[in-house]
């Protein structure tokens, strides 16, 4: 219980909002599964609502929609520790109760968009009005990672884009294209947001497509993100379109999107359009293991140095394992810079638990890769 206080207490002082929001998701599934955990009552309920107040000012004052974003994901964790207090059978009082309403209130005020989205996805059939009706709200923000929201809602509602009827889908294919000739029109100068909004529209075009939309994705290819190269790739195969051999090329030589396309291409067959030079086991899975650490979950970025020990077989696999390098702001100071332990099989088995290499290191390399299988690849 000391310690639970203890979080409680610090995340008051944090103002990363997206380390708050993970730290309290952390403690809500621990309350809900583990009957046994022991709280303070009092001290919780001081404590949502102490933030829940904070929290008002704080959205009232932030224009930035991104920020709002994290203080929306906040407030649900706070509901959720509100929930779970009145579970309890805490007796909550009535000013509390009004402060909580107060901030319920004022989210819904701003998560209009979302609103309409989500009671849109609630329809047993979306007509072209419906469609519309939401498109004009879109049009209406100025915000471009607002504005993202609904091309994130059409990929995340993906299974049910089947209550579209047909009118309500050209709508949408519709929109898209005039948004992909937005962004080209200043495609030498796009911004954070507006680079993933072309991503996930990247994406959904597989479900809303047109000739018109493949010449614009296939304009998009001969941008250098590989992030959008990569679905606007597998959306034009996906529609049995052409893609040139040097955009390929290109991803093929990125180590951070090689294994992920070559992976891709295969699923589709079309393997043979990737270059035979860059298919060799140790590349795609150096190419995997590089991907994988530029999660934000781990590193978040590229490693600034990776080099293969070498490889070892686990029961059918072959697992290649690498030391790398970071500076990482992930990693805490007595790791930066230092070599760490990665893997990555041909299964698709990759990870690290950042141990250092210093730690495992033998007085060769095949007793090192020995020791490591041993105490790392059970």
């Amino acid at each position: 219980m000391t310690e639970f206080k203890d979080t409680l207490s610090k995340l008051k002082d944090n103002e990363d909002y997206t380390e708050k929001t993970q730290m309290l998701t952390f403690l809500l599934r621990l309350l809900q599964n583990n009957k046994k955990t022991k709280v303070d009552l009092q001290f919780l309920s001081e404590f949502i609502f102490e933030e829940m107040v904070k929290l008002i000012t704080y959205i009232e004052k932030t224009e930035d929609y991104k920020l709002k974003d994290k203080l929306f994901n906040y407030e649900d964790n706070l509901i959720g520790l509100l929930t779970y207090l009145a579970a309890q059978k805490y007796n909550i009082k009535e000013d509390q109760l009004e402060i909580a309403k107060n901030l319920i209130e004022i989210v819904n005020s701003q998560q209009i968009l979302e609103t309409e989205i989500n009671n849109m996805f609630n329809l047993s059939v979306v007509n072209k009005h419906d469609i519309v009706k939401v498109i004009d709200l879109v049009k209406s923000i100025t915000d471009e990672y607002q504005r993202g929201k609904l091309y994130v809602a059409l990929l995340h509602f993906n299974k049910k884009l089947n209550i579209f009827t047909e009118a309500a889908k050209n709508e949408v294919t519709e929109y898209i294209r005039i948004e992909l000739e937005r962004y080209l029109k200043h495609k030498n100068s796009l911004s954070g947001d507006e680079i993933n909004n072309i991503e996930i529209i990247a994406d959904i075009c597989r479900y809303f497509f047109s000739d018109k939309i493949a010449d614009l994705l296939n304009e998009i290819l001969q941008l250098k993100y590989n992030n959008i190269r990569f679905y606007a790739i597998e959306t034009l195969i996906i529609n049995n379109k052409q893609i040139e051999s040097k955009i390929v090329l290109e991803m093929a030589k990125d180590l951070t999107y090689a294994e992920l396309t070559y992976s891709m291409l295969k699923k589709y067959n079309k393997q043979n359009l990737f270059p035979k030079e860059y298919t060799n086991s140790e590349y795609l899975a150096k190419s995997d293991m590089v991907h994988w650490l530029t999660y934000p979950t781990e590193l978040g970025k590229i490693p600034d140095e990776i080099e293969l020990i070498g490889n070892t077989k686990v029961k059918n696999d072959i697992y290649f394992i690498f030391k790398y390098k970071s500076n990482s702001n992930t990693l805490s100071d007595d790791l930066k810079n230092e070599w760490l332990i990665g893997w990555s099989s041909n299964n698709g088995d990759t990870f690290s638990n950042f141990d250092k290499y210093s730690l495992f290191e033998q007085k060769s390399i095949d007793k090192t890769i020995k020791f490591i299988k041993k105490k790392l690849l059970k």
